[in-house]
């Protein structure tokens, strides 16, 4: 924490964001921690009336915005070591920070000082957000990237600059020798226009990003190009002064160090914070409710998996049910028919939930695990992890084709469809969300071929539907959120390319020596003289066999596939060497289309393959071509 005059005044960063010190209900304790965070998204889900859940979900937001605050302040290089700079009492809490004030007409857009053009904007973006197991790791760590470990160790400040108490620490190095130099000439023009032009003398330093390991780049102060080198402090114009009474140089942050280290530092704090969040809300449970007795549909369990990157451990997972018609928005526990609430599951592991008994108007629960999720467990008044899941009840909704509109029907009746009808649209469907329709024309030649995505309103918090008219005759309106004409001709992005050998071979067997046997036969029974020769059977000799026509065919290719009308499997003209059919059509949850194309490649495009074929002459036995190609034969079938 900060210490001024020898007294600590203040905490650690992480130890004040992660609750571990200064967390209490009175006014100058902290009530804005992670352990509070995660109180107040336990209340978020689980509180019995919708007030109530969402104040809890408000304070929610503004504690995590408290902690990425105390992250992101790690950021500014003051904030990681014994740097005061409240701008009060300045001997004692130091003078207010430039770099902040500074950054701040950058954020706005404004003039800094008496200069009479804006400040650049800000650069935030260009670095990913950081996953590490724990929160403390974001701040310090072991292996030293943490943000805090970075900014303090690579960057200098007001208080802690080379030649002035940098002495003693172990990064960034003390001495001037230990950076590279470079001697620029700056002009600023003041409000009143003059033009002031001067010489500095910037002090770089090269650094290697302890996250991905790559060297670090930022924009050059002066030429704006990207380098390596990141000026991080300079030498003040009074250096010639005190060098010649033996004084040591004087060191001094300017604009030119502000917007080299922020283009580094601030990236950073961003890319950190958003890895903070995404550490929090980890936890995530891809289940469903699923019947838990074949004669009773009100007992039901929660099964499917954990999606969670880390282990639910012996946590507890309870279901709640809200009242449809509680216009409180009531939430209550649903019954839960097992002692035994708790679940354990690794990874992508089946999670299955005790028995609870539901009532059986319900149309929305919330499905709330607590306990211990990777490194947080349930400690105290701490719950630990928190994962919340919302589940809809067991409701069917049908859309369907009437005589003239498509229609939905649903537990509270049959409703139309305002804009679709059947002389338009010819297939209409669900989407990937429970409020998004997605309608398809006639396809092929000649057709519109359009798909398009609508939103299906539905009444706040509820999945009714928002429609008009008479009861007997109610009508939905639809919001078209995106149409489509079928892309035919669009490149699929996939070549094919193919190569393939046929090795032809054509035998013929010859059986040598042949020999036919004759027997007598007697013609006349009372004249044994009366006989004649009759042949009786044929003797064979070994076959041999011989290749007589031999040739190796090969056939190869390379062509990009497309949705071509004429390659179409259902109404195209050009079945080679691929035919392509659409499956069907879909549409995200925020309505973006989607189309499952399926192609079949079928056989090679105009490379015909000719091969002899030989015969045996009948009289006299000799090998003759039975059919051989001339070259206009090739040229007629190709």
């Amino acid at each position: 924490g900060l210490t001024v005059l020898g007294l600590e005044r203040g905490f650690p960063a992480p130890d004040w964001a992660l609750g571990l010190q200064g967390r209490g209900p009175d006014d100058t304790q902290n009530q804005f921690s992670v352990l509070d965070a995660r109180a107040y998204q336990l209340r978020s889900l689980t509180a019995p009336t919708r007030d109530e859940r969402d104040r809890n979900t408000a304070l929610l937001f503004r504690t995590l915005g408290h902690v990425i605050h105390a992250l992101g302040d790690m950021g500014q290089p003051q904030h990681t070591r014994n740097d005061p700079h409240a701008g009060c009492f300045q001997f004692i809490a130091g003078e207010h920070s430039w770099f902040e004030d500074y950054m701040e007409t950058r954020a706005r857009g404004i003039a800094f000082s008496a200069r009479s053009l804006p400040s650049p904007p800000l650069l935030l973006d260009g670095y990913s957000a950081v996953g590490f197991q724990a929160y403390r790791d974001y701040w310090a760590n072991p292996t030293l990237s943490g943000l805090a470990d970075f900014s303090s160790r690579n960057f200098l400040s007001a208080k802690t600059n080379l030649g002035r108490n940098c002495d003693g620490l172990p990064e960034p190095p003390c001495s001037p020798d230990a950076y590279g130099q470079r001697e620029v000439t700056i002009s600023a023009l003041t409000v009143s226009g003059t033009l002031l032009t001067g010489r500095v003398r910037l002090f770089n330093r090269r650094m290697r990003d302890p996250v991905t390991g790559a060297m670090v780049t930022t924009r050059d102060p002066v030429t704006g190009e990207i380098t390596e080198d990141v000026s991080v402090t300079s030498r003040s114009v009074w250096d010639q002064h005190l060098e010649t009474r033996g004084l040591f140089p004087l060191f001094s942050l300017n604009t030119l160090n502000y917007d080299s280290i922020s283009d580094v530092l601030l990236p950073r704090a961003v890319g950190y914070s958003a890895g903070l969040l995404d550490h929090f809300f980890r936890g995530k449970l891809d289940v469903d409710l699923m019947p838990a007795d074949p004669n009773d549909p009100s007992v039901v369990r929660v099964s499917g998996a954990n999606a969670s990157t880390d282990v639910l451990q012996g946590g507890t997972l309870t279901l709640y049910a809200d009242d449809p018609t509680d216009p409180t928005g009531k939430r209550d526990p649903a019954a839960a028919l097992d002692q035994d609430l708790t679940v354990t599951a690794e990874s992508g592991v089946l999670v299955e939930s005790a028995r609870f008994r539901v009532p059986g108007d319900t149309e929305r629960f919330m499905v709330v695990y607590k306990g211990t999720l990777g490194q947080e467990a349930e400690t105290g008044t701490f719950p630990g992890g928190v994962v919340g899941k919302v589940l809809g009840g067991v409701r069917v909704e049908e859309v369907f084709a009437g005589r003239t509109n498509w229609k939905l029907r649903t537990p509270k009746g049959v409703f139309l469809l305002q804009g679709l009808t059947t002389a338009q649209f010819e297939d209409v469907r669900w989407g990937d969300g429970d409020n998004i329709l997605v309608a398809r024309t006639p396809f092929g030649p000649d057709q519109p071929n359009l798909v398009v995505a609508y939103e299906v309103p539905r009444q706040s918090n509820s999945v009714e539907l928002m429609a008009v008219g008479p009861p007997d005759a109610r009508e939905v309106t639809l919001t078209k959120k995106n149409e489509a004409a079928f892309p035919f001709g669009m490149p699929l992005g996939t070549t094919v390319n193919f190569s393939h050998t046929i090795h032809y071979r054509q035998q013929i067997a010859r059986y040598e020596p042949r020999k036919d046997v004759f027997v007598e036969k007697v013609l006349d029974p009372n004249n044994p003289d009366d006989t004649v020769c009759v042949f009786d059977h044929r003797e064979l000799g070994t076959p041999i066999v011989k290749t007589v026509a031999a040739q190796d065919v090969r056939f190869q290719g390379s062509f990009p596939t497309t949705l071509d009308l004429a390659r179409n499997g259902i109404f195209g003209t050009a079945p080679q060497p691929y035919v392509w059919y659409l499956r069907e059509v879909g549409a995200t949850a925020d309505g973006r289309l989607l189309g499952l194309v399926l192609v079949f490649l079928t056989y090679p495009e105009g490379q015909a393959a000719f091969v002899p074929v030989i015969g045996l002459n009948r009289d006299t036995g000799a090998e003759e071509f039975v059919f051989e190609p001339s070259p206009q034969d090739v040229l007629e079938n190709l």
